[in-house]
């Protein structure tokens, strides 16, 4: 009886090892304390210098590298370099004085407001890009009294719709492009005059 009675003590305090191991391990993960170096050194992230914001890693642009309130008035230029594949909605909202904006045509994808009221005057949309969302180089004024305004867009191939207030509030646009494009309610609400210029070869 003995024997046995220890056999499952035994056994009893092996599986609470265990437990207590996977547990450990669980959080380790959790915390990003296992994750390995290359994993890591792949996470998109940004930087600012000298005016200048950039944006660099592989995959979709996280919240956490989102310029912060006390850097959007100091950012006079961005870039988004080869590899990340994804703007996030309010990306660069109210970069105000941003006045120059050089995306990778790695970039498949640019959230909803990404470059709401900021002061970009040009834009060429790579060729990776495949949707616009709604709002994403909204200019239209909000608390501040300056103008700013997207003066021309060059579209790529694999843009078919221009959805609503995708472009909104910048005045006299230019839109380039080189096929047929569906343009949604608003998509250029208080623009004035704006163009839809069709390329040819």
């Amino acid at each position: 009886m003995r024997e046995k009675n220890n056999i499952s003590k035994r056994t009893k305090m092996l599986k609470n090892t265990i437990s207590i191991i996977g547990a450990f391990f669980c959080l380790c993960i959790c915390f990003g304390l296992l994750v390995p170096e290359k994993a890591s050194a792949k996470k998109v992230s940004s930087t600012l210098k000298n005016g200048t914001f950039t944006i660099s890693g592989k995959g979709k642009m996280p919240e956490s590298a989102m310029p912060k309130t006390a850097q959007k008035k100091k950012i006079k230029k961005i870039i988004i370099k080869k590899g990340v594949t994804e703007l996030p909605e309010d990306a660069f909202r109210d970069c105000s004085k941003a006045t120059v904006i050089t995306i990778a045509p790695t970039v498949n994808r640019i959230g909803a407001m990404a470059f709401y009221n900021t002061g970009v005057e040009k834009i060429t949309i790579s060729d990776e890009v495949k949707y616009i969302r709604e709002n994403a180089f909204n200019s239209l004024l909000s608390s501040t009294s300056q103008k700013f305004s997207i003066r021309s867009v060059v579209l790529n191939n694999n843009i078919e719709t221009l959805p609503k207030y995708a472009f909104a509030g910048n005045k006299e646009i230019k839109v380039y492009t080189n096929k047929e494009i569906m343009i949604q309610r608003y998509t250029f609400d208080n623009c004035g005059e704006y163009e839809i210029i069709r390329l040819t070869h």
